[in-house]
């Protein structure tokens, strides 16, 4: 259907797949209210409009820490980046990304791989990244993916490098949640603590 506008200022021929109402008013296009009003696709909202991505408060390590956790992120969310910059352990674990929902964050069901120089790295409990020596300290990004609208199912892909000049590690890896993605926790493989370093998150519609 053609798109029209009479000399009223009303305009039609949207297809009700976008917009719930046939017509939209010049006066609701000054005053910004279609947004609010007749927008139909549940994906997009003003808040969505008005941030497109939302950059969380990053967390610096403390003494002892052995988990970054970040809870709250939105069920819209269809891409998230972790940006980890200096992030050093005490010995020789790898890191480790597990994500959560209102059940709280499961450790079981990843398919996760990840490589740096001759060294391959597998795991079933989080999307690991390589580190592999308390000399390290490593900067980079895991981005998650939402795979489908209709599922809980996420990917992963990873870079970091260390200032030290040695090999990058690069990973990727899939998780199908229980429900919802509602929070993520970057951790590690052993029982190392963090000693350097800090993370943040950024999730977009």
């Amino acid at each position: 259907m053609p798109i029209t506008i009479d000399g009223a200022g009303t305009i039609t021929g949207i297809s009700a797949g976008g917009l719930p109402d046939s017509s939209i008013t010049s006066a609701e296009l000054a005053t910004g209210s279609v947004l609010t009003a007749k927008i139909a696709d549940a994906n997009v909202t003003p808040a969505k409009l008005e941030a497109p991505y939302t950059l969380m408060t990053s967390q610096t390590f403390s003494a002892g820490q052995t988990v970054f956790d970040f809870t709250g992120i939105p069920s819209w969310a269809k891409r998230i980046t972790i940006l980890m910059d200096g992030l050093s352990l005490s010995g020789s674990d790898n890191f480790l990304v597990q994500l959560g929902d209102a059940g709280g964050f499961e450790t079981t069901g990843y398919v996760s791989q990840a490589g740096y120089g001759s060294t391959k790295l597998t795991s079933t409990t989080g999307f690991i990244m390589g580190a592999g020596s308390a000399a390290f300290v490593l900067s980079g990004t895991n981005t998650l993916y939402k795979f489908s609208a209709s599922t809980n199912q996420w990917l992963s892909s990873s870079s970091i490098v260390p200032s030290t000049g040695d090999p990058a590690s690069v990973g990727s890896g899939t998780k199908t949640l229980s429900d919802t993605l509602t929070q993520l926790r970057v951790t590690r493989t052993g029982s190392n603590t963090f000693d350097a370093g800090s993370i943040n998150v950024i999730y977009e519609g």
